[in-house]
């Protein structure tokens, strides 16, 4: 099969779903598939890029007229680059500091060009849980409504989110949008148990690590986890790995409060490899993500993948639809039996999702055309 990917950007380590696509399109063409890709409102880019390797790719400014980006597609998609699908990889605020996308109809269905498309849907519209502020409310409909016109417009084939309550949003908007999981973005590396930074932790045998991978949510409130876990009577070590982002002031606020009944350990921003040590190497990992939506998470799936067992604290229900929160496939939900859960649970054997991804999304198109 011959795709294109049509992403807003393409600057790999500066957005999360220009990775996301750079790694699945690259996983597509190890498995024998022909794949190109589109920047088309690149906001990386200074002027147009043309490269081919690892596949062909095209970069375009966004601060160039989209008459003239247009052009390019058209020039890029007409010589040699067949596509017998476009997948669109979609995200709001990539057209619009407020999510508006009005005025894309067009212009993306003459990129397309007739093509059968898919839209995979990384985000969607604001004010669809139950404890949305007024703005988000009011903003919301209003997202909606330029986002189903420009469905209507492109006619997708197929119609894909990350998680079941995105896609039960789509489907109460008449959109029949399935779900395609997100994989990890730490590749799994063969565990090295010589690992230093673990050698040098005292008392490793007796203490656990509990690690927080990647930002941590401004709203995410520690307690009352910390205390359950005090009164274990384990030592602890919270490891925070990656770029933390608005959480740093949070990580100093607990370092502050917690210091004397807990040790906490900065291990910030590592190559992917020493990433992937530190997951097999953790005894849990935290998500700051509420329950609903940790699907919607790459640092989640990269901590299971690596068959570190999640803790998810955040367990009030968001969505008037969604089911009610339970633990499993790695996932241990904070309640009533939470002590027992957490004494209870096994590491998994790591397992890269990404082969398996891949092929899911090639038989959903394969299935479509």
């Amino acid at each position: 099969m011959k795709i294109t990917f049509l992403v807003p950007t393409l600057e790999a380590g500066k957005d999360g779903v220009a990775d996301y696509t750079l790694e699945l399109a690259q996983e597509c063409q190890r498995q024998g598939h022909d794949v190109a890709a589109i920047g088309f409102h690149d906001a990386f880019a200074q002027e147009p890029l043309l490269v081919n390797e690892p596949f062909q790719i095209l970069r375009l400014p966004q601060s160039i007229p989209w008459v003239q980006r247009l052009e390019q597609i058209r020039k890029f998609r007409s010589s040699g680059v067949k596509s017998d699908f476009v997948s669109l990889q979609f995200v709001p605020y990539s057209f619009h500091p407020k999510g508006l996308v009005m005025g894309w109809e067009r212009g993306l269905s003459d990129a397309i060009g007739g093509t059968p498309s898919h839209v995979m849907f990384h985000e969607l519209w604001l004010g669809t849980a139950l404890s949305s502020p007024w703005k988000h409310r009011l903003l919301g409909p209003i997202q909606r409504h330029f986002i189903l016109r420009l469905l209507r417009r492109l006619k997708p084939a197929v119609v894909s989110t990350s998680n079941q309550i995105y896609a039960q949003i789509l489907r109460r908007s008449g959109v029949p949008a399935g779900v395609l999981p997100l994989f990890g973005n730490i590749p799994v590396q063969p565990r090295d148990d010589s690992f230093a930074p673990i050698q040098s932790i005292p008392n490793r045998a007796e203490c656990w690590l509990i690690g927080f991978f990647g930002a941590i949510h401004p709203g995410w409130d520690p307690e009352p986890l910390f205390s359950e876990l005090e009164a274990m009577g384990r030592p602890i070590v919270f490891v925070q790995i990656g770029r933390m982002s608005p959480g740093q002031e949070m990580w100093t606020d607990w370092e502050t409060r917690y210091g004397n009944r807990f040790q906490f350990l900065r291990v910030g921003e590592q190559s992917r490899e020493t990433i992937s040590q530190w997951l097999q190497h953790l005894d849990f990992g935290v998500t700051t993500s509420p329950v609903s939506l940790v699907e919607k998470s790459g640092t989640v799936a990269a901590m299971r993948e690596h068959g570190l067992p999640v803790i998810v604290t955040r367990t009030a229900k968001l969505f008037a639809f969604e089911e009610e929160p339970s633990s499993g496939d790695g996932l241990i939900v904070f309640g009533k039996r939470f002590r027992e859960q957490l004494l209870g649970v096994s590491r998994k054997n790591p397992a890269a999702g990404l082969s398996r991804i891949a092929k899911q999304f090639i038989r959903t198109l394969e299935s479509a055309r």
